[in-house]
């Protein structure tokens, strides 16, 4: 990775919050920037657009073993249920020319049947399919009991329009179920959840 970007595709196996991911990518002393791991939807098979989390490993913290694994925590983990297709993408928004570029450790396609690795750079028209290889990588799940209630980001609405808050990021123990209540609405509101 230099000005290029790789996302490896991967099918979650089990639901949980996704807290950490390791990736088979590694630095020569002499690579300059950071690494950053973006985690975009992939329902459509490839990487979307989408950025679900996102976190940057600073260059001294990334392996310089060959082949080692870089570690790319994930602050307050990332909700996500079995089947869900996501891309781990990796890049270096801070990379510079002149230095060596980051080495990523490739396998057999046939190694990872859940996905597939992809391929941008500049010029590139969209991300393209990096044939017959995967990359290296672990994903730590908690599956831990406690509920998570997470009904997305902040959003404004004018009265009278509807409001579409996500619930996709909540989680509860197998076999429990979760319930939605409305705490406060402003006087006169005919505020409801369907």
């Amino acid at each position: 990775i230099g000005t290029e970007s790789v996302a490896q595709v991967i099918t979650v196996g089990r639901a949980g919050m996704l807290d950490a991911v390791d990736f088979g990518i590694r630095r020569f002393a002499n690579t300059p920037g950071d690494l950053r791991l973006r985690v975009l939807d992939a329902s459509t098979g490839a990487p979307g657009t989408t950025v679900l989390a996102e976190v940057t490993v600073p260059n001294a913290a990334v392996s310089l073993q060959t082949e080692e694994f870089t570690r790319f925590e994930i602050p307050g983990g990332l909700a996500v249920t079995a089947g869900q297709r996501l891309a781990l993408a990796v890049s270096s928004p801070t990379w510079t020319s002149g230095g060596s570029v980051f080495p990523v450790a490739l396998t057999p396609a046939t190694a990872y049947g859940g996905g597939n690795l992809y391929l941008t750079y500049p010029g590139a028209n969209g991300w393209q399919i990096f044939s017959n290889v995967d990359t290296r990588f672990r994903t730590f799940l908690d599956i831990g009991s406690a509920p998570m209630a997470d009904a997305g980001p902040p959003f404004t609405v004018r009265l009278g329009d509807a409001a579409g808050p996500s619930a996709r990021r909540t989680m509860a123990a197998p076999g429990s179920t979760l319930s939605w209540n409305i705490l406060s609405a402003p006087p006169g509101s005919n505020a409801a959840l369907d």
